[in-house]
This record gives C-alpha cells, structure tokens and sequence, in this order.
C-alpha cells in the first residue's frame, strides 16, 4: 500500500529514515494499509465468472495451502452471517506479512451490521465498514484481507458481479490477493463455508483453497514446520538434481569451486575479512549487501528479522518465488551458504528486541560490526543502545520520501562524536507521539522503490563498513578513512536528479554545471550536550557514554 505522506522536512533530522526497502517520512500524514472500500452491491447467484475455479482445494499460483480464520474471527461468523439468512456479510482483517504466507491469517472479522440486503444482493455500508478499518489499522496494526459474504442455498460460488467488485477493490488496495470466501447460512439448510482467492488479474480465475481454524501459537507452529519442511525438500531436489546432472569430481571440485580472493588484495585485508562478524538487523533492506559480504570473504553473518518473505519482496528484496512463505532469515541463508559454503551464518526469526539477554550478549558483545535497515523505528533506536552498551560501530541506511535521497548515518566509537540518536533525535519523539495516539509505534509502507535503490544503497553501506572494519589497518585502499576522530557521520546522497533539497543544493551550488545526482553530502553530527542542547543525549549522555538498554522486557 502506497502511504501518501508529506514532502521531504529540509533538515535531516527532521526527515524520518527508514530501511532501503521502504520510502516515506515519518512526518504527519495520512494512513497507510487502510484504504477505504468502495460502494458496491454483492449477488448470488450461478452465474460463474468465466473460468472460476471451484471443487476440491488445487494448486494456485499465490502459493496458498490453506487459509487460517482464529476461533474467535470464525464464531463471530458462524454467529452472524451464518446464523441470518442470506445475503449478509463483513470484512477480515489480519497482519500484513500473513496475507503473503503460505497459509494467511484472519486473526479478526467484523459483521457489516448496517449494510442493506434483499433475498440476492448484499450491499456494502462504507460508512460503517471505513472507519472500522481505519480503526484497527490504527490502533492494532490490522490491514483488512477481504469481504466475507453469504449466499443463499445452492449458491456456493462467487457471482461474476462478485468477481468485478473484487476486481475493482485492486484497483485501490495493494494486495496479492483478496480472501472472499461464500457462506451458505444455517437458516438456508445448514453452515458452510467456501473460501476463495482474487487476485488482480482479470483473466485469471478465482481460486478455491482449504481453510482452517487456528489460535495464534498453532498458526506459529504450523508456519515453522511449512518452513522447515520446503526447506528440506529444496535441498532434497537440489541434491538429486546435482547428482543426476554432474558428475561428482573428488579430486578437483573443491578447489574449483572455492572463491579466489586475488582480485581483492590490495584493497582490503581479506584474512581480516575472514575474522569479521558482521550483524544484520532488517534482511530484506540488506539483501543484496549481505550477499556482497558473503563474496568479500566475511567469516560469520548473523541476522536477525521476524518478518516472513512475501510476494512484494520478489522485486526488490532478491527472494526467489520458491521461498515466498519462508522466514526471511532462512531464505537469506539460503543465498549466502551458497555464494560460500565455508560462511558461519545464523538467523534469528525474531524482533532485535525479543533477544533474550543471553542471546543479544552472545551475537553483540563479540560483533565486528551492526548494520540496521528495519522498517521498525524502534528496533532502529533500540539498535542505538546496543551500539552504545557493546562499544561496536554501526551503520543505519534507508530513503527518504519517493527514494529521491538516500541517508546514512554511521556510529565509531571513540571515532564519531555523536550516536544514532543524535543525529535523528526528533524523530524519536514524533515516534513516542504517533505511539501516545495510535498505540503503537509508526510503521512505514514501502513506496517508489526498485531493487536498483536497494543495492545502491547497500553498495553504499558495504563500502562504507570495509572502510570501517580497516580504519586502523595500513596499506588498503579502505585504509585509514577516518583516523582517529571524524565528525561527518551522516551521509545524504541524491538518488534522483529532479531532487530538490535546499542544504543539499546550496553545498553544490558553485559546481551545479558539473554534478548531476549520485553525489554525496557529508554532515557533522554534534554531540546533543547543552549549551546547544537543553539537555544531554538521553542514550549516550553526549559522551558516547554508553545507557542500558531497555527493551521493554
């Protein structure tokens, strides 16, 4: 869903950065993942959109296996529509990331108790269904997935003007497809249920899937053993097919198939690399820089993301079809062992802030480096603290609106004079505002983004960590950057030629024949300590001091 926000604030910390995959500002503006629905009018009836698909569950090209309802979105159902006769209806709502799984999740239903029906059409009450779904975007993070509605007896299928109306909610809503299952009503002869898919495509059929009925945790545990399960007949196929195709080489194919560093002597110490631990938080904005990293030589990757991959991430993330449903650390990992087999790689499926204690002392107290490109604002300041307590660089990248200028900011300790904080420190607290409101931090949409940006933007960050990692190492073109002290620690870069932006511009005034865009601005980032500040950095008291973090546990 695109998130139509406000033009871009002048000063960087007044602009909201966000990961290489996601583009607005955190400024005021308008929601985002829940758009209104348009009037319309449902019909029963036989006359079957051309093509539909119907009878026992099939494969399907969204790479559904069933659809998930919760106990509760299923009762509130049965006990609305299925208990009227027909035609009634309401809308599904779930988490964004289970609309894109493998099995999608209607964690919540609400019955459309104002619309207006007659013994074959239902019509929509937008003006009781759109604040709704503003609502529980708002204050529970819930985006709507479809329209449930019943028909009456003998009526199992969707209606070709049901079809054009689905058709017609695409047109708005950013989806791969819509849930808009059938009910036929215990008044009419008894409660049934008939799920099926829309997708955007005129020429494409509905799609009848199975459904289920699942509390969170066993939604949890089936999605991890799915994952588990295509993990391992991926691996299976890739086995018999490298068995079948080539002939296994014991004398050579080792050699043959490690990577040769040589090309890279010279500009970085390559056993060095070899030593490194590098910690990615936020895999999908980091994609194709922990691919590079792997290539380069880095000894062990560790990632960390709860997110799962989806069919939005397949065009600018660097995930394969296969892997849509897959947890995203895993479908990384993937990639990476393969690029080098010898790379230490863990995932953690998690939120940063749902590390146990042991497991955030164990993945950071011995890191090389952080790298932080979250659609989580709060996972990015929390990432700040864990900077500060271990005394480990630490790299934040993201665009700002429309990806027309990209942004740095990047922490050394005992190098660079401000932290993360420091540099953005009023977005902080428009987050603890947005969160005073809604009740619950600010998510941001992903918009006017290509994978173009994404590995430009890594390309940026993947330079910029060699040249951390060899600031105090001699003879390497990455060497020595930043000596001992450096004070320029955020970066914008203009991604777009039509880009405007009044510091920006006014830097490269004298030479503006001369430069075109890709060019680069380095900015001090200040110590937040009075007399400038009326009070100290609250996360490294304006000293790099480092604070506690409080992950809220």
């Amino acid at each position: 869903m695109e998130n139509k926000k406000q033009g871009l604030a002048q000063d960087p910390k007044l602009s909201a950065v966000v990961n290489s995959t996601n583009t607005v500002n955190l400024v005021a503006g308008t929601l985002h993942a829940s758009e209104d629905i348009a009037s319309g009018m449902l019909y029963a009836g036989d006359d079957i959109y051309p093509g539909t698909l119907h009878g026992e569950s099939q494969s399907n090209p969204f790479g559904v296996v069933k659809v998930a309802f919760s106990p509760e979105a299923f009762e509130q159902m049965k006990n609305t529509i299925g208990s009227k006769p027909a035609e009634t209806g309401g809308a599904l709502f779930g988490e964004p990331a289970d609309l894109r799984s493998a099995i999608p999740y209607i964690k919540d239903f609400v019955f459309d108790a104002a619309a207006t029906s007659t013994w074959a059409s239902y019509t929509i009450n937008t003006e009781f269904l759109n604040p709704v779904i503003h609502e529980k975007w708002d204050n529970h993070g819930l985006e709507i997935h479809g329209l449930v509605h019943s028909h009456p007896k003998g009526c199992k299928r969707l209606s070709m003007p049901d079809m054009e109306y689905f058709r017609n909610m695409h047109t708005y809503m950013d989806r791969p497809f819509l849930i808009t299952p059938i009910i036929l009503t215990q008044p009419d002869g008894g409660f049934e249920l008939f799920c099926y898919l829309v997708g955007p495509d005129p020429q494409m059929p509905a799609i009848k899937v199975d459904y289920c009925i699942m509390n969170e945790e066993e939604y949890k545990k089936a999605i991890s053993e799915l994952n588990a399960e295509r993990t391992e007949n991926t691996d299976e196929t890739q086995q018999e097919e490298s068995a079948k195709d080539i002939e296994p080489d014991t004398q050579h194919s080792d050699a043959r198939n490690a990577i040769d560093y040589s090309r890279e002597e010279g500009a970085v110490d390559v056993e060095l690399l070899k030593k490194s631990k590098m910690v990615i938080v936020g895999t999908g904005g980091f994609y194709e820089g922990a691919n590079m990293l792997a290539r380069c030589g880095v000894g062990e990757i560790i990632t960390i993301d709860p997110d799962i991959v989806d069919n939005t991430n397949l065009c600018r993330q660097g995930y394969l079809p296969r892997q849509v449903g897959m947890n995203k650390v895993d479908a990384l990992g993937e990639c990476v062992k393969e690029i080098n087999p010898e790379l230490n790689y863990r995932g953690y499926a998690v939120k940063l802030q749902e590390l146990t204690p042991e497991q955030e002392e164990e993945i950071f107290s011995s890191a090389t480096l952080a790298i932080f490109t979250t659609d989580s604002f709060d996972a990015q300041a929390y990432g700040n603290k864990i900077a500060l307590k271990y005394q480990i660089p630490a790299i934040w990248g993201g665009f700002y609106k429309d990806s027309l200028f990209s942004e740095i900011v990047f922490y050394i300790p005992n190098v660079t004079p401000g932290c993360f904080r420091c540099a953005v420190s009023p977005r902080y607290k428009y987050n603890e505002e947005y969160k005073a409101q809604h009740g619950t931090e600010y998510h941001i949409s992903s918009a006017c983004n290509t994978i173009f940006h994404s590995a430009l933007l890594d390309a940026q960050m993947g330079m910029l960590a060699m040249a951390i990692i060899h600031n105090n190492v001699e003879g390497k073109t990455f060497s020595g950057w930043f000596g001992e002290k450096f004070d320029k620690s955020i970066i914008q870069m203009k991604v777009n030629p039509k880009a405007s932006m009044e510091r920006f511009d006014h830097v490269f005034e004298k030479v503006e024949g001369d430069v075109f865009t890709f060019h680069s601005r380095w900015q001090q980032n200040k110590r937040e300590t009075p007399p400038d500040y009326d009070t100290p950095c609250p996360d490294c008291c304006g000293n790099n001091a480092p604070t506690e973090p409080d992950n809220g546990k």
